[in-house]
């Protein structure tokens, strides 16, 4: 297999005038449309040959966080060889995604059966997937090749047996989301301690006895620890000492505890406002889960009870929360010999 780049000046012209072209993402089965608007092949070789390699499979409606997570294991293990700098190249991540696998694009997003949408919307879809949106960083967490690439090589650890153990303690569940929250809207990745630290917290949340869902539990978690980075220096943390932090802030959210107003409002104001990229649906907020709050309605006479979701003070789950941890909105609940439906969860 030789890599390839794109050229500058096509790879400018052709993110320049997506809002016109992007339609071919989808009609074109091959990647020539591109040699046609460019006027010459858009791509050139870069370094030397590799062995072949394929990425994840699709499967039976084989879950995105799924292919993504393999294929962070896949990408690294066959281009480790790339330094950073070389991996912050734009051009780099535009050849293999319009060249190399430009066939594995378009069924991975569907495009070979989909019909475009409104310009817009197609246009930063395949700026973000195929390109880099919103700046280098942001653009190689976005870019569906590239991320993998980066994530891959935060948490490929040679020292351990599965040398991507870490990995798969990060899970394949939303994992967009968690890119984006750990790896680009905190940087927490640019220190392996925190990174490490944040894994371990990951990691005994998976093994405990309660649901466990990253953005309604770990995702206030990381807000908080960014919030604590404005006060101390989380570079001077050890990884056991950020996975407490971040476990006992986690654990206090499913006792049903919370801090006073003012220091919620200086925790708010010190977390940057992210874009959730998740490409499979978020967590839904019609499940129930330790820390949010339901509304039961009594389903012979209409009254509505309210009740927080959590364990008491000595850890124990209480009849409520034993009733109806893991339902949904719109199940029913028997409760003092009465049936009661879920109505809101918040």
């Amino acid at each position: 297999m030789k890599l390839v780049i794109m050229k500058q000046k096509c790879l400018d012209m052709l993110k320049e005038n997506l809002g016109i072209v992007y339609g071919y993402y989808y009609s074109e089965s091959t990647n020539e449309w591109m040699r046609k608007l460019c006027g010459e092949d858009p791509f050139v070789k870069f370094g030397h040959e590799i062995p072949e390699f394929e990425l994840a499979s699709f499967g039976d409606k084989r879950p995105g966080g799924e292919i993504d997570l393999e294929n962070c294991k896949i990408i690294y293990s066959n281009l480790m060889f790339l330094t950073e700098s070389q991996a912050s190249d734009e051009r780099l991540w535009a050849g293999l995604t319009n060249n190399t696998f430009y066939d594995y694009m378009r069924k991975r997003w569907g495009y070979d059966k989909k019909s475009p949408p409104e310009k817009e919307k197609g246009a930063n879809e395949i700026k973000s997937r195929y390109y880099f949106l919103g700046g280098t960083r942001a653009g190689f967490y976005r870019n569906t090749l590239a991320k993998c690439w980066w994530v891959g090589k935060a948490l490929y650890d040679s020292t351990r047996q599965n040398r991507f153990e870490k990995l798969d303690t990060l899970g394949a569940s939303n994992i967009s989301t968690k890119i984006s929250d750990i790896f680009y809207s905190n940087t927490f990745s640019s220190n392996p301690e925190i990174l490490d630290g944040i894994i371990d917290a990951i990691d005994y949340f998976n093994k405990s006895d309660y649901p466990f869902y990253f953005q309604n539990h770990f995702r206030p978690a990381l807000q908080h620890l960014n919030a604590v980075g404005g006060g101390i220096i989380l570079d001077c943390l050890g990884k056991e000492e950020i996975s407490e932090i971040l476990i006992q802030y986690v654990e206090g959210q499913m006792q049903g505890d919370s801090s006073d107003a003012e220091y919620q409002r200086v925790i708010e104001d010190n977390v940057e406002e992210t874009e959730d990229l998740a490409d499979e649906a978020s967590i839904a907020t019609n499940t129930v889960y330790l820390g949010c709050r339901i509304e039961i309605k009594d389903v012979d006479d209409g009254r509505i009870r309210k009740f927080n979701v959590a364990l008491n003070s000595q850890g124990q789950v209480n009849i409520i929360t034993e009733l109806t941890l893991g339902k949904h909105l719109g199940d029913i609940i028997e409760l003092e010999g009465k049936k009661y439906e879920i109505v809101k969860i918040s």
